[in-house]
């Protein structure tokens, strides 16, 4: 995860949060130090802001920056995995921000999984297709939450943006009506052509 880091930092990216542990907190500018090679790196920090309702008519903002931040993070080579939305923290204030917090699966495209991120990915049949079918990591395994997430309907829309906690569920029914909308062609032809769309 420290190489992950080290390659992500230089992007600058404000939805990119730093993992506990691994910076030093200023309270007073609400912001994360990570001190480095003599140079201090700012992460912004998530208050519990991020995790309140935000407005339904802002849905379609906060999925074009998840996907600008995630090909800026896939620019590096980096796979998140676990983009799962109780690891996407949103708020609108006179903009949606996003926050991308939980990279302890986070890797390199091409690198074998650790028996740690086997573990943890087993436990995941939200993306196992793509987790298992080479044994390594791709940027497939994070555009499929993207995918997900850019797939519901109005109802799940409404549901995701006013209840923070049901979000997880909202996703979980989505992947359920997706599977049953598209039986086996999820794992292939509508994703590959979703990609080929909005990446």
């Amino acid at each position: 995860m420290w190489r992950v880091f080290e390659v992500l930092g230089p992007l600058e990216l404000e939805s990119v949060v730093h993992p506990l542990g691994y910076a030093k907190i200023d309270f007073e500018s609400g912001q994360d130090n990570q001190y480095k090679n003599g140079e201090y790196l700012i992460f912004p920090r998530v208050d519990h802001s991020y995790l309140k309702p935000f407005p339904v008519d802002h849905y379609d903002s906060f999925i074009k920056l998840l996907i600008k931040t995630v090909k800026e993070i896939h620019t590096k080579n980096v796979v998140h995995m676990d983009l799962y939305p109780s690891n996407l923290m949103i708020r609108y204030t006179s903009k949606v921000e996003l926050r991308i917090i939980d990279w302890d699966v986070a890797t390199f495209v091409g690198e074998s999984f650790t028996d740690q991120m086997e573990e943890r990915l087993s436990k995941s049949s939200l993306g196992s297709y793509y987790y298992k079918r080479n044994g390594s990591a791709e940027f497939k395994c994070d555009s499929w939450f993207v995918f997900v997430l850019a797939s519901l309907n109005k109802e799940e829309i409404v549901r995701f943006c006013k209840e923070p906690d049901d979000r997880p569920k909202v996703f979980q029914d989505a992947v359920r009506r997706l599977y049953e909308k598209h039986e086996q062609e999820l794992k292939n032809e509508v994703l590959d052509a979703w990609i080929e769309a909005h990446w």
